[in-house]
């Protein structure tokens, strides 16, 4: 272990996104007056990413709306940004990071937070024109512009972002199509019966919902006009957007010879096989808990605030569970907690009135919850799932039994 900061102390984050910034902000708040440098790729300052894919494509909110803090937070409280740097380099023994322009960082503590890389299609014609990704401010903004003359849109990728774009494009009025190559949509995440309702919704809306069925080829000249499926089958579009996953930008951590699978191998204080270096967010696997690093708001926020309090000596903060949402449209899905699986879950409520609770239980307690247009609900989940007690299963699902008196008697138990 490692003695705390102290005000002669240098903390470098390198990744400049959602978690590098809100560890900026923890670190001050939890009274580290030394010096915090945070270098990000793009050229603006560190932003929340859910917006990109509604509000912003939407332009139902401005880019502003987006950011953690103004520019001049970061001057008064200290926080010297490098925008639009790249780091090449990380010198463990020397304790400094290179920068691209040649100049380098000296660091007491470093803080990797350099999130996921797009996932490329690995078909011929990815990179003609029209063909588009959405990761960052930049991405929300060129896609913004051509959605405003886009008519026929093909989104590759039934996951959180290609429909969350789809349902943004369908209410500016686009002709929509979402290609999946598995036989549901966000198959990782939810079981069949959501992914079905779920496409149900969107099909609803108009959008034309393709499962088990891949991309053979992009055709065009310059830009894309033509997408062919793999079983044959021709689309007409004259904009794709591909939404097909990222994998954690681990090259940094790689190169300098720190532990890595399927992300950067951390413990529960987020620091790496270095005990100078961290990791936080998108990145970050947890080395016994966790297959692959949790990809959600929520992990950003509790990461920078527990990687903080480790930098400072403090204990660590209470974490909530897992939790996620996606806003596609007028439809919201949350999901919480982390079950084995969905096998036999239980269903409280019926989507043709609206919303949709799916429950598992270990037998005693709740282990995870889904929600489809159900956030009062989601919220009484949330709070089971925190407290960790014994809850009887066939109220939960009990139609005549309201779900919070269930949920407070549990809780006060």
């Amino acid at each position: 272990m490692m003695a705390p900061l102290t005000e002669q102390d240098r903390v470098v984050i390198i990744g400049a996104g959602h978690a590098g910034g809100r560890a900026a902000e923890r670190l001050r708040a939890h009274g580290f007056a030394g010096g915090i440098t945070l270098v990000g790729k793009e050229d603006v300052a560190p932003y929340e990413r859910p917006p990109l894919s509604k509000s912003v494509l939407l332009q139902s909110g401005s880019e502003a709306d987006t950011y953690l803090q103004d520019l001049a937070w970061y001057a008064e409280n200290r926080v010297t940004l490098r925008l639009g740097q790249l780091v090449t380099r990380i010198d463990r023994d020397a304790r400094k990071v290179f920068l691209l322009d040649g100049e380098t960082l000296p660091y007491s503590r470093l803080v990797i937070a350099t999130g996921g890389r797009l996932r490329d299609l690995p078909v011929p014609g990815a990179d003609l024109d029209n063909v588009l990704s959405l990761k960052t401010m930049a991405d929300a903004v060129a896609l913004r512009a051509r959605l405003d003359i886009a008519q026929r849109l093909v989104v590759i990728g039934g996951g959180f972002i290609g429909l969350e774009v789809a349902a943004s494009a369908r209410a500016l009025g686009c002709e929509v199509t979402v290609v999946e190559a598995t036989e549901r949509l966000m198959g990782r995440a939810v079981p069949q019966e959501i992914g079905a309702r779920v496409a149900a919704v969107h099909e609803a809306r108009g959008t034309t919902v393709r499962l088990g069925c891949g991309v053979q080829a992009l055709i065009g000249e310059t830009a894309v006009n033509t997408v062919v499926l793999t079983d044959g089958q021709r689309l007409a579009a004259d904009l794709v957007v591909v939404g097909i996953g990222i994998a954690p930008e681990t090259g940094l951590a790689e190169q300098a010879g720190l532990e890595t699978a399927h992300g950067i191998l951390v413990d529960d204080q987020c620091r790496t096989s270095d005990p100078a270096i961290f990791a936080i967010g998108d990145v970050a696997c947890h080395r016994a808990r966790a297959a692959r690093p949790v990809e959600s708001w929520q992990n950003a926020e509790q990461q920078a605030t527990r990687v903080a309090a480790a930098l400072m000596g403090g204990p660590a903060p209470e974490t909530e569970p897992p939790w996620f949402w996606s806003d596609q449209g007028d439809l919201n899905l949350q999901i919480a907690g982390t079950p084995a699986n969905w096998d036999g879950a239980m269903s409280r409520g019926r989507m043709a009135e609206g919303s949709l609770l799916l429950i598992q239980t270990d037998g005693r307690q709740v282990t995870g919850a889904i929600g489809v247009n159900a956030k009062k609900d989601m919220l009484l989940m949330r709070k089971l799932l925190k407290a960790g007690c014994p809850v009887d299963a066939d109220s939960l699902t009990d139609p005549e039994q309201p779900l919070k008196k269930t949920v407070m008697a549990a809780l006060r138990a």
